[in-house]
């Protein structure tokens, strides 16, 4: 996938087409992240929030803004880990973009969640959660519930972290994501057997 992605950056940096570029640069920097290069994840992110700027394309500046989030989220950066996803979020608010706005909430779930601020990631996961249903998103749904679980699992709650893990599983399986369902899996078995999760 990277290959394809460097190919088509270079293709539309001979075309000049500098929407095709911010589009590459952000796939490349999703490529990137998956594989945890964060410093090239964030080059590739930033390069995009700039084309995108410069092109006054507000949903590529929300989706970058959230992309850059999710990075500095991962380096404990705690301010700019807050403000761009609230960026993002204004944006989306702003297109009107339900589901860019659901994955915003969700975003300040993490964010609330890794500062141990249970109260208002689970407001924030709830926001992800209620808008996800109603855009019948299952892979958002999947995703907040496994991060519902884990708030609930660090905070003791092994019961709620059960239920949500289980029906994070369930939307895992729906849509064929059999990898995170496993995974997920092992999060419940281990609630059963702690010794799983050492």
């Amino acid at each position: 996938a990277e290959e394809l992605f460097d190919k088509t950056l270079d293709l539309d940096q001979k075309l000049g087409s500098r929407e095709g570029m911010a589009d590459a640069r952000a796939n490349l920097g999703d490529i990137c992240l998956a594989r945890s290069e964060m410093d090239k994840a964030e080059e590739h992110h930033r390069q995009a929030l700039a084309i995108n700027r410069e092109l006054g394309r507000k949903a590529g500046i929300a989706d970058a803004y959230a992309s850059l989030g999710a990075l500095r989220l991962a380096k404990e950066d705690w301010t700019e880990a807050e403000d761009y996803p609230r960026q993002a979020l204004a944006i989306n608010r702003e297109l009107g973009r339900k589901a860019g706005i659901a994955d915003c909430y969700a975003n300040l779930g993490n964010f609330f969640s890794a500062r141990g601020e249970t109260g208002k990631a689970e407001d924030f996961y709830e926001k992800a959660l209620d808008l996800d249903r109603e855009l019948g998103r299952r892979e958002g749904m999947a995703n907040v519930h496994a991060n519902l679980g884990i708030l609930h699992d660090k905070n003791g709650e092994r019961d709620k972290a059960r239920r949500a893990w289980e029906r994070s599983e369930k939307y895992y399986l729906e849509i064929g994501a059999e990898k995170m369902a496993a995974e997920v899996r092992g999060w419940i078995d281990s609630l059963d057997d702690p010794s799983i999760a050492e």
